[in-house]
């Protein structure tokens, strides 16, 4: 078998060998033939050269041809089509001799990948290191990872760069007329409110020693998406204090590129003297005037919309900054390579130490040996809703609530009545204020400790008691709780790299108490729907494709199973990226096809490295339990189910309350 005694073919096994020869068929192409045309979406054929040479041309347009390279025979062609769901990225024609070749077709070609892991990763060595698919991504992060050094970044660089990464989340990056309302809508929610009216970010991972009590000083600024320690400091100028890590500098900067970007499509539109002078000349709060302002302006219907989506009351007046403004942001940075700030951490663990004496009646390296500490790193609030004695009570009132004002969420088919209470109780609350402060009085008991100061890490924790649970009202599918006494302490999620820094000091807090680690997230699907829930077998990180086995991880299918029946469940590896914009297609797809990849998150190979690491050195009992469980909240691959269209509550809460009553219910077997 000659013909396929190279990589990646050389990893087949001599029956797999023999099958595949069997199923290809050999071609032969005359000189100057056409074999694959540039942009062809149909054709998915796999091209094996076994004689003559073939040239590989960029055809933008007809008429104009430019040579890009030659294959020669025993090399292959034709399989990114098919890998990454894409057109023919060039046309292919036979030079000046005759061309014979083996030809399969592209879905028998995949099969490989899924049939044989060491095809599959010779198949991505030579996509990552050879062929370089990742370069805009390395490349991004060269010029991030340069302005951390130099300490100044360079944003319009740092702007092309993230332009030819083509995110998945920005499917119309390229397109000048049109306004990505969908990927725009994702940035803003991120970035701080005063966006369009700052030129000079100032981001550091320690507050320098002149601005130590900056709340006194500086006016603190919101962001709706995400929490951010953002202070203006004059007008113009603003202070970013950054989480430990890269992910909050990468997740920050790659949604202001994404804002630069589609603002820029929109002030060239209104670039001109006649339509400057018309938004200069509307100030004021009257609505209606702005409304008819902004319809005047050179853009559609829809577009005016999704401006006032974007900016509720103040739409006329975002415009008229982004025309002025220009995309001109001073991006300087203040931040340790390597040596990641962990001050804030540190001092998050102190005020943890603290309130564990206070709701336990010891520090934590007091505690009695035979007493465990279950960790469970949540967004808090499907926790707090499960356990809550208010909402266990008043469940059949808020039901009812919603069926006498008509809530469209009543429409939904919830099979868990329960998780309908939780959806609509916002909204319930809002309407009933005076059960705010009832519940307050109900849930916030002796064996509970709500600790909301964060230091800057924006983590904020609950502890329970739990011999204080037992006997309390709460979430009907929850088994009961033992009067044995532990504690649980419920964290916020952390983001991306804090992770590591966050369960390192919980392991040095904790470690011989540590009974069970539980996080809970939200992840990408490369597989499957929106509300669905991964099951990870190992963390594969981004940067590296360091890839870390979780143990026993899958056990937990058959108990999911059981709470979500109507959901899949998708087991297998889980990939830690670096950031969710830096994401293309092509790298979701290699991940997908290579490593078997069902999803995508940013935390997990944070928090378990330093876990794994404990166990080896003795840091915490070989007995400790580890869980990881996700629920899909988007599929960053499909357009209209990504993380820039809203997730409806159907959607996300039974899924994320499934996963959160098997862990509490975990712990307390």
């Amino acid at each position: 078998m000659m013909e396929l005694d190279f990589i990646p073919f050389t990893t087949l096994t001599q029956q797999e060998r023999l099958a595949l020869r069997a199923d290809m068929k050999e071609v032969r192409f005359e000189p100057g033939q056409q074999i694959a045309t540039q942009g062809d979406c149909k054709d998915q054929r796999v091209f094996i050269l076994l004689e003559g040479i073939v040239e590989v041309l960029d055809e933008p347009y007809p008429g104009r041809s430019e040579l890009v390279g030659r294959v020669e025979p025993g090399h292959y062609f034709g399989e990114r089509s098919i890998l990454f769901d894409e057109p023919r990225a060039h046309s292919v024609r036979v030079g000046r001799d005759p061309a014979r070749c083996l030809v399969v077709e592209g879905e028998r070609f995949v099969g490989l990948l899924d049939a044989n892991p060491r095809f599959a990763q010779a198949m991505g060595s030579l996509l990552r290191e050879k062929q370089k698919i990742f370069v805009a991504f390395d490349h991004f992060m060269a010029t991030l990872l340069h302005g951390v050094t130099t300490g100044e970044i360079d944003f319009g660089a740092l702007v092309e760069r993230y332009k030819a990464l083509k995110p998945a989340l920005h499917p119309h990056l390229n397109d000048a007329d049109v306004i990505d309302f969908d990927g725009l809508s994702y940035a803003i929610r991120r970035l701080p409110r005063n966006l369009t009216e700052t030129f000079m970010w100032f981001l550091a991972d320690d507050l320098p020693g002149i601005y130590r009590d900056p709340q006194r000083h500086f006016e603190a600024i919101e962001t709706d998406g995400r929490r951010r320690t953002v202070y203006q400091m004059m007008p113009g100028k603003s202070i970013v204090l950054l989480r430990d890590g890269m992910s909050d500098l990468i997740d920050l900067l790659s949604c202001m590129c994404l804002y630069a970007v589609e603002a820029r499509k929109l002030r060239l539109r209104l670039a001109s003297p006649k339509i400057l002078e018309g938004l200069l000349g509307c100030e004021g709060d009257d609505q209606d005037a702005a409304g008819k302002t902004l319809r005047a302006l050179p853009i559609t219907e829809e577009e005016a919309q999704g401006l006032e989506a974007l900016w509720p009351g103040s739409a006329l007046k975002r415009v008229r900054q982004m025309v002025l403004h220009h995309e001109d942001f001073k991006v300087c940075i203040w931040k340790r390579i390597g040596n990641y700030n962990s001050s804030h951490a540190d001092v998050w663990t102190h005020q943890l130490a603290q309130a564990t004496e206070k709701l336990m009646g010891c520090r934590p390296h007091a505690l009695p040996t035979d007493l465990k500490v279950h960790i469970i790193s949540s967004n808090t609030h499907s926790v707090t809703n499960c356990l809550s004695q208010w909402l266990t009570h008043q469940a059949e009132a808020i039901r009812q609530w919603g069926h006498d004002t008509q809530n469209p969420m009543m429409q939904d088919a919830w099979a868990n009545p329960y998780d309908l209470a939780v959806a609509l109780a916002r909204g319930y609350l809002k309407a009933h204020p005076e059960q705010a402060q009832r519940r307050a009085q109900i849930d916030d008991h002796e064996g509970m400790l709500t600790l909301r100061e964060t230091a800057f890490t924006g983590i904020q924790v609950q502890l329970f008691d739990t011999s204080k649970l037992a006997g309390r009202a709460m979430d009907p599918s929850l088994n009961a709780v033992p009067k044995e006494r532990a504690l649980l302490v419920n964290i916020d999620y952390a983001f991306g790299q804090q992770a590591g820094e966050i369960i390192t000091n919980l392991i040095q807090l904790f470690g011989p108490n540590l009974a069970s680690v539980n996080v809970l997230g939200k992840a990408g699907g490369l597989q499957g729907d929106r509300g669905d829930v991964l099951l990870p077998t190992a963390f594969l990180q981004q940067e590296d494709d360091l890839f870390q086995p979780l143990r026993g991880n899958s056990a937990q299918h058959q108990a999911l199973e059981a709470l979500l029946p109507d959901r899949g469940i998708h087991v297998g590896p889980v990939l830690t990226v670096a950031g969710t914009l830096l994401q293309n297609p092509t790298m979701l797809h290699f991940y997908r096809r290579v490593w078997r990849s069902v999803g995508l998150e940013m935390e997990g190979s944070y928090y378990h490295r330093p876990l794994q690491d404990a166990l080896a050195l003795g840091l915490v009992p070989e007995s400790i339990q580890l869980r990881y469980l996700y629920y899909v909240s988007d599929l960053p691959l499909d357009t209209e189910a990504n993380l820039s269209g809203a997730m409806r509550a159907i959607e996300g809460i039974p899924p994320l309350y499934a996963i959160t009553r098997h862990v509490l219910n975990s712990i307390w077997q």
